[in-house]
């Protein structure tokens, strides 16, 4: 059975403090063991047996431990610090200090791995989500098929020496191009610079960045902006 009442909470809180063996505030202590709560309740709701602690009565447990001398307490600043006493635990020895620090590389080398392995799943989740389904398929089939007979019909009256668009229509449609050539450029220069504003003091890299969110640039897809666009018509 869980232990109840205040003693309970007590004992919870000192378990705690005792197996991370780091400094918290009232605060980290209470969203903390709500979050293992949580995380253990998904997991097997019957597996975890410590109760949830009131929010408001952590500041209260951990000030009475504090008086009591069963945990430490300090001062930072405007913020109260609770750790569990240090002298509970057994100073290790030179041979267990180098077992620990192994122990601690092979986690961080597992955590590269899992992040890497994150990663690489996550493009593949993201490729397949792009990815078009049977149906999909057959639809876009069916449109570049008729596409496909009007770009042939096209072709034909071209062959046969047919002038599409008159002076004033191509006049109108380089005014446009030039127009919308000139919007491009004004948003390929803000993106440019907020995005720099952005990531200029990001610990990741602007690329991983760029992917994490999805967004694409014009050379990603082969625009180059400073091509001439006319020169094969």
């Amino acid at each position: 059975m869980p232990p109840k009442g205040k003693n309970g909470e007590a004992n919870t809180i000192i378990e705690y403090l005792r197996r991370t063996n780091r400094p918290y505030s009232a605060l980290d202590v209470f969203n903390n063991l709500k979050q293992e709560k949580e995380i253990q309740a998904l997991v097997n709701e019957d597996s975890y047996n410590r109760p949830l602690l009131a929010k408001n009565n952590v500041q209260k447990v951990l000030t009475t431990l504090v008086e009591e001398g069963k945990i430490s307490g300090k001062q930072y600043g405007k913020q109260f610090v609770y750790v569990c006493r240090q002298d509970e635990f057994e100073t290790p020895s030179a041979e267990e200090m180098e077992e620990m620090d192994a122990n601690i590389e092979k986690i961080k080398e597992t955590i590269l791995a899992i992040k890497e392995e994150n990663k690489t799943l996550t493009a593949e989740l993201a490729s397949l989500n792009n990815s078009m389904t049977d149906d999909q398929i057959r639809e876009r089939l069916k449109v570049l098929a008729v596409e496909n007979g009007k770009a042939g019909e096209r072709l034909k009256l071209l062959k046969n020496g047919a002038k599409l668009v008159n002076d004033d229509d191509r006049r109108k449609i380089d005014q446009d191009f030039d127009m919308y050539r000139k919007y491009w450029q004004v948003r390929r220069r803000m993106f440019r610079e907020a995005w720099g504003t952005v990531t200029e003091n990001l610990p990741d890299k602007p690329a991983e960045l760029m992917e994490k969110l999805g967004i694409e640039t014009d050379e990603m897809h082969g625009m180059d902006f400073n091509r001439d666009w006319t020169a094969d018509l």
